[in-house]
């Protein structure tokens, strides 16, 4: 039997099944972490110090630069319209030329051979020895030489000097009273010199309506083998004569500077006698103005370099971290540590640091009591190879001895008595060529009961010495 087959209609092709659910996007990455700012290298003493490299970091937002590093206060401290007669001795062409505002008056040797190419404070300073001077005059002593003078009545006169040996009676810089080579009273308008002692007191003298006034100053006393600076000013009524920024003399004398016949001016010594020195002067200034206590004090720290040298900031982060910015090279090498120590017994000593590096350096520390103590007790040490010389001033609250001191160690026994106020240490580590180390300034209080003395140290100051 056979059968017929039919194929069937096509089936319908069923729904499309649902698209899949799309992935949602994956959070953004983080910003990348700016690197740190590089170590800022300190300055070295009196070298360069570099600084750390900061690590790279990722991209980053760019920081802005902060002020350059290294600001330098000037050393010497201008002169200005006041200032009538400025003798620097730096000129390559007339070493005695004066550049103040007053007009002519320019040095010529007096008598004997000053010497003008000697390494001054701030550049050159003229040198003598016996019997040379420097006068403003024609051969020492003659009409002419003067004429240039400050207001009698608002006048400072300031000088920087450096003496090798005391000599007795010693003239380092005054004005001549009389234009001819005449030397009778009151002899000069103006001075300052050594006394006949021969242990660093000195002089200071001026004349109003022909009368001379000299005392004698025995502290602070003029130190050897350092730089000085020596002030007198004189407002119509008090003469005041200054010494390294300290107020060592007050007289009162109402009136006028008297000129008399209108001298010249001279330094290094008397024309027509033998009251010479042994060293060297810097940075003569004779001004119509009346110059503070605060200024002097800022024309002696400046000069020895003690505000020498500030750090600037570093600029912020930028997009990799920087190379830390190079401390600035100190132009006068120094150091300056502050200590605050209270004090109840014999001990507790300050101690100030300087680098001794094979050659002779000046130095100059300045301490602060507050309260009153029985005595200090004063240390100078040198490294192995050097020896010092130096010597140390005080307040009038508390004279200081004056004597100088020599070799190295604490001094042996405590003097000061009853002293309170700034301490004022100056002197010279004379180190040979090779011999390095370091130098050490040392200060100690004595006390006998009391209670709440406070022995202060702010500054060491050093600088190339002769």
């Amino acid at each position: 039997m056979s059968f017929i087959t039919s194929t069937g209609p096509t089936g319908s092709i069923g729904p499309t099944g649902p698209h899949g659910i799309t992935g949602v996007t994956g959070p953004t990455g983080p910003q990348g972490v700016t690197g740190p700012q590089g170590v800022t290298g300190p300055g070295g003493g009196g070298g360069t110090g570099a600084g750390a490299t900061g690590p790279a970091g990722p991209t980053g937002a760019t920081g802005p630069v902060g002020p350059a590093g290294g600001l330098t206060a000037q050393r010497l401290v201008s002169t200005d319209s006041d200032t009538l007669l400025h003798w620097t001795f730096d000129e390559t062409t007339n070493s005695y030329a004066n550049t103040g505002a007053g007009g002519t008056a320019t040095f010529t040797p007096g008598l004997g051979t000053p010497d003008p190419n000697q390494i001054g404070l701030f550049g050159h300073a003229v040198g003598f020895a016996s019997n040379s001077t420097l006068t403003t005059g024609s051969g020492g002593a003659t009409p002419g030489g003067g004429l240039v003078e400050p207001t009698a009545t608002s006048c400072t006169v300031s000088l920087w000097v450096y003496l090798r040996s005391y000599t007795t009676d010693g003239v380092i810089f005054f004005k001549r009273y009389r234009n001819d080579a005449s030397f009778t009273s009151p002899y000069i308008t103006f001075m300052f010199a050594l006394d006949g002692t021969n242990i660093g007191n000195w002089v200071g003298l001026f004349t109003t309506s022909a009368t001379l006034h000299n005392p004698t100053i025995t502290t602070p006393k003029i130190l050897l083998n350092v730089w000085n600076l020596l002030t007198f000013t004189y407002d119509g009524t008090n003469g005041l004569f200054y010494l390294n920024g300290f107020l060592a003399e007050t007289l009162n004398f109402a009136g006028s500077l008297d000129f008399g016949t209108h001298g010249p001016y001279e330094v290094g010594g008397i024309f027509n006698n033998t009251q010479f020195i042994n060293g060297y002067v810097d940075d003569v200034r004779v001004e119509s103005v009346v110059r503070s206590a605060a200024y002097l004090e800022t024309m002696y720290k400046n000069g020895l370099g003690l505000f020498d040298t500030y750090q600037g900031m570093t600029g912020l982060q930028g997009v990799t971290g920087p190379q830390g910015v190079t401390g600035p090279s100190a132009s006068a090498s120094r150091t300056a540590t502050d200590f605050l120590s209270s004090v109840t017994g014999p001990t507790g000593p300050l101690e100030l640091s300087f680098p001794v590096l094979g050659s002779n350096l000046a130095f100059s520390a300045d301490f602060n009591i507050q309260g009153s103590v029985d005595g200090v007790h004063l240390g100078i040490a040198a490294p192995s190879g050097a020896s010092v010389r130096g010597g140390v001033m005080g307040t009038a609250t508390g004279p200081m001895v004056g004597s100088a001191l020599s070799g190295t160690g604490l001094h042996p026994t405590p003097f000061g008595l009853g002293v309170t106020g700034p301490v004022h240490v100056a002197g010279t580590i004379v180190a040979p060529a090779g011999v390095t180390g370091s130098g050490q300034v040392v200060m100690g209080m004595v006390t006998s009961g009391q209670t709440g003395a406070i022995l202060q140290g702010g500054f060491i100051t050093y600088y190339p010495s002769i």
